[in-house]
C-alpha cells in the first residue's frame, strides 16, 4: 500500500507540471485506467523502434508476426495506436508519459502481452518514455529531419541513443548495418552496456542479410540469411528499404523465438496504410506514400523508377512549423529523380504556404521541369490529368493522414480518397 501511495504522489506531482493534464482529468480516471499506477509495462514484452524512416513499417511487420504466433499485441505509433485490434487516433507518435501509461493499462486489461512502439526523437529527448524498459530495440536509420528541434545531427543522434539505455541486460539491440552511423552507434552502445547487439541489412557483414532480391509492383521476394538458417521471404511492399525493414522485424521475432513459418506468414500478410499504397485505374499507376524527409523521398522515387519505363510524375510537399532546412532538399530530390514535379502545400499550420513553396524552389540545382500549385487537390488533379498510360504518379508527403492543418483548423483531406474521387474508382 505504501508503494501505491508513493506512485500516486509521483504521478500527481508530474501532472501538476504538465498544463495539458488537468487534476480533474487525473481524478476522474476510471479504476481500470488507474491500473498504470501499478506499472503495467512490467506485464508487457516491449519492443522500441527508432530512426528517421521505417519505424511504422517495422512495427507493422513485427506486430503481424507476433499475431501469427498467437500473441495479443499493442502498437503505438504514427497516425494510429492499437490496443489489440482496436484502433485509436494517435495525436503523437510517442505519447506523453501519463497518456502512455494510461494506454498501457488499457492494454493489460485487454490481455495484451506484447507491445511494439515507435520511439520518436522528440519523445526520447523529452523523456516521455521514463520508467519504461525494453526487451528489444531497433535502429532503422538516421537522415536529415527534425533539425528545427534538435539543431544538429549529433544532437538528433543523441536523442535516438537514449532508447538503447533502456534495453534490459538480457535484451537485444538491432542496428541497421547499412546506415553510415551504425559503427558509431555500436561503439557508443558497447561503452554504455554489455547488451547483445545484432546487425541487419544488405551489407554482407551484417548478422541478418538479404540476397536475391526481386522487386516488382506487387511486392518483393528475397532470401534472408540469419546466423542459423536461410529462408525465403515475401512482402507486399517493394524496395530495398522495405527488405531492410523486414529484416529488423525478423531479428526481433527470432529473439522472441517465433517459429519460422509464422515469421514468413506474418511478413507476407502485412499491409501498411499510406506506405507505397497503390491506387490504379486503367494503365496509370498511382502510389500514395508518407515520404516527408529527403532520404525517404529519395528512396521512394528510386524504387518507383525501377517499376516504370515511362514517365515518373511526383507531387511533393513540405509541412509548416517544421524543419525548414530540408525544404530545398525536397525540391532538389523531387526534380532530380522524376520527369515532372509538382510542388504543392502539405499542412501549412501557422506558416504561409506560398513561403514554404518558395523555400522548396530556392535550391539552385533544380534538375527538371516543375510546376508550383499551392492547392493540394488541384495539384493532385493536374498530375493525374497529365499522366498517360504507363506513367507512374507518386503522391508524397502525407500517406494516410486524414486532414490538413491550416492555421487552427483541421480540414478533412485524405490523399487516397482524393485520388480515388478524381479517377472515379
Amino acid at each position: 500500500m505504501r508503494r501505491y501511495f508513493y506512485r500516486l504522489y509521483k504521478e500527481l506531482k508530474y501532472c501538476l507540471h504538465r498544463p495539458e493534464i488537468s487534476l480533474s482529468y487525473f481524478l476522474n480516471l476510471s479504476h481500470k485506467n488507474r491500473f498504470w499506477l501499478w506499472h503495467p509495462q512490467h506485464r508487457l514484452q516491449t519492443v522500441g523502434i527508432t530512426g528517421t524512416n521505417g519505424k511504422t513499417t517495422v512495427a507493422r511487420f513485427l506486430s503481424s508476426i507476433l499475431k501469427q504466433a498467437g500473441h495479443q499485441v499493442g502498437q503505438l505509433g504514427t497516425h494510429t495506436h492499437y490496443i489489440g485490434d482496436n484502433p485509436l487516433f494517435a495525436q503523437l507518435t510517442t505519447p506523453d508519459a501519463v497518456t502512455l501509461h494510461h494506454l498501457l493499462s488499457e492494454m493489460v486489461v485487454e490481455n495484451v502481452t506484447h507491445l511494439v512502439m515507435e520511439a520518436s526523437s522528440h519523445g526520447l529527448a523529452q523523456d516521455r518514455l521514463r520508467d519504461l524498459t525494453f526487451q528489444a530495440a531497433v535502429f532503422t536509420n538516421l537522415s536529415h529531419d527534425h533539425l528545427d528541434y534538435h539543431g544538429t545531427m549529433d544532437s538528433y543522434l543523441s536523442a535516438k541513443m537514449r532508447l538503447f539505455q533502456k534495453v534490459r541486460p538480457d535484451g537485444r539491440i538491432l542496428i541497421n548495418a547499412d546506415d553510415q552511423r551504425s559503427e558509431l552507434m555500436i561503439s557508443n552502445i558497447r561503452q554504455l552496456s554489455n547488451r547483445q547487439i545484432q546487425t541487419f541489412g544488405l551489407n554482407q557483414s551484417a548478422d541478418l542479410q538479404a540476397s536475391q532480391i526481386r522487386t516488382k509492383a506487387s511486392g518483393t521476394h528475397f532470401q534472408a540469411s540469419t546466423p542459423g538458417e536461410t529462408f525465403e521471404v515475401e512482402i507486399q511492399l517493394p524496395g530495398d528499404h522495405n527488405v531492410s525493414n523486414a529484416l529488423a522485424a525478423i531479428g526481433v521475432a527470432q529473439f522472441f523465438q517465433v517459429p519460422l513459418t509464422q515469421i514468413q506468414n506474418g511478413l507476407r500478410q502485412t499491409v501498411v496504410p499510406g506506405r507505397f499504397e497503390w491506387i490504379t485505374k486503367g494503365e496509370i499507376q498511382v502510389v500514395v506514400d508518407f515520404a516527408h524527409s529527403p532520404q525517404a523521398l529519395k528512396t521512394l522515387l528510386q524504387t518507383a523508377r525501377q517499376l516504370t519505363d515511362n514517365r515518373l510524375i511526383c507531387v511533393v510537399s513540405c509541412n509548416g512549423n517544421r524543419d525548414r532546412d530540408k525544404r530545398p532538399l525536397m525540391g532538389q530530390i523531387a526534380t532530380g529523380l522524376s520527369d515532372l514535379t509538382i510542388m504543392t502545400s502539405g499542412s501549412p499550420r501557422s506558416e504561409d504556404p506560398v513561403q514554404i513553396l518558395a523555400e522548396m524552389e530556392s535550391c539552385q540545382d533544380l534538375k527538371q521541369q516543375y510546376q508550383v500549385i499551392a492547392d493540394r487537390r488541384q495539384a493532385i488533379e493536374n498530375a493525374l490529368q497529365t499522366a498517360t498510360d504507363g506513367d507512374f504518379v507518386i503522391i508524397a508527403g502525407r500517406g494516410c493522414e486524414a486532414w490538413i492543418e491550416f492555421g487552427t483548423e483541421q480540414i478533412p483531406f485524405d490523399d487516397r480518397e482524393v485520388v480515388r474521387s478524381i479517377l472515379g474508382c
